[in-house]
């Protein structure tokens, strides 16, 4: 807990309740230097000051620690204080959030541990995440959405999985949100939050499918030239996996995967049509 002479200081006081302070825990490890406290402030013990605090580009508000071993990092408030407070092992897999929306509500009470796919709709609840719009692939989305797409496809589920996921049923909307999941995969939209994570997206995509479904597609493709939607029909492939399916059309037909097969065939292009 906070020094004596710390404790003391009027500083230390807000709303006419005394702050409670710990030591700060960063990923598992105790940082003895600084400790903050239930409302979210920071102490520099080494240097007797308070940390500043800045806010990221999504509104959440962090400061610069000194991690021993590894250098100064930057974190967010909210995530270190809970973890100082309520400590939780499986921290990799959880999520803050905050009960009533408000990012620049750092008081403990108002933080909890909750997995990504309930952080996410708990966004949709409270109308921080708008929800019109929000499966077109151009949707500005909260990070939370952003990095729960990306913790499943680093689990290997597939676009229709990920759908079921969000629980979204409409067609239409499994459709654009597949566009989204797409966009990440392949890294043309949010390269900054994706990189945090290890899928590749080709070498996910090489091994997707069997062989026989490889076999099957260059007997197809050897026979004439099918527009990518009579492929697609062909395999019965959902609306939502046909995006993945046509690119996995192409790596075949450039010989880019399964080669040892496709060089056994002489191949039409697919023809380019609405799917």
């Amino acid at each position: 807990m906070i020094t004596e002479e710390i404790y003391s200081n009027p500083i230390y006081h807000s709303m006419n309740s005394i702050e409670n302070w710990v030591p700060v825990i960063w990923n598992g490890i105790i940082i003895e230097r600084y400790i903050i406290s239930n409302k979210g402030r920071v102490y520099d013990r080494l240097r007797n000051r308070f940390l500043s605090i800045s806010a990221d580009k999504d509104g959440y508000r962090r400061v610069s620690i000194q991690v021993p071993g590894i250098g100064v990092k930057t974190v967010r408030i909210h995530r270190i204080e809970l973890m100082s407070f309520y400590y939780n092992p499986n921290f990799n897999e959880l999520q803050v959030n905050h009960k009533d929306g408000i990012k620049t509500n750092l008081d403990i009470d108002n933080l909890e541990w909750i997995t990504p796919i309930d952080n996410t709709r708990h966004g949709w609840d409270t109308g921080l995440n708008n929800n019109r719009g929000i499966y077109h692939p151009n949707a500005k989305y909260d990070e939370s959405i952003i990095r729960t797409i990306c913790e499943y496809l680093d689990q290997g589920l597939a676009s229709s999985e990920i759908c079921d996921k969000f629980q979204i049923l409409n067609k239409c909307e499994r459709m654009r949100f597949s566009g989204t999941i797409s966009s990440i995969k392949y890294g043309k939209t949010h390269r900054d939050i994706s990189k945090d994570y290890s899928f590749r997206a080709n070498s996910k995509l090489y091994n997707r499918y069997p062989p026989e479904i490889t076999e099957s597609l260059c007997k197809l493709l050897s026979e004439k030239e099918y527009s990518y939607k009579e492929i697609m029909d062909y395999f019965q492939m959902p609306d939502e996996d046909r995006q993945d399916f046509k690119i996995y059309i192409d790596l075949v037909f450039r010989g880019r995967t399964g080669k040892t097969i496709s060089e056994k065939y002489k191949l039409y292009k697919p023809v380019v049509c609405d799917y």
